[in-house]
């Protein structure tokens, strides 16, 4: 797994995910790939890659309490994403929410890693 992750990450870099207006690249597994981060410096803005699809976007950050939130518009679905970091310990953590019954539910919480770490 941690080559998988080493290698997505390489590759996520190399197509110009990380910017020097950026942070790091933070790579996430998820229960269907990976899903990568990048952070603006100011942390007002996150850029979001999936593994299994190629699209890429820049969603608006809302920081609370040492948390970072942000919304994904997938479609059928609304993805509420909550990034946690301290101490070099990184969560993400996802709940899903159906647009036409507005049923809600939780993902797992994963444990996340910086493409330098990976390395």
């Amino acid at each position: 797994m941690i080559d998988a992750l080493k290698m997505i990450g390489a590759v996520l870099c190399a197509t110009g995910l990380t910017t020097p207006a950026m942070s790091s690249t933070i790579i996430c597994p998820w229960s269907d790939g990976l899903i990568a981060l990048v952070f603006s410096v100011d942390r007002s803005a996150v850029t979001i890659r999936h593994s299994h699809y190629h699209n890429v976007k820049t969603l608006p950050v809302v920081e609370s309490e040492g948390t970072l939130s942000f919304i994904e518009d997938g479609g059928a679905y609304l993805y509420r994403y909550e990034y946690f970091e301290s101490s070099g310990y990184r969560t993400l953590s996802n709940w899903r929410t159906e647009k036409a019954s507005g049923k809600v539910w939780q993902e797992l919480r994963r444990n996340c890693s910086t493409v330098e770490e990976l390395q």
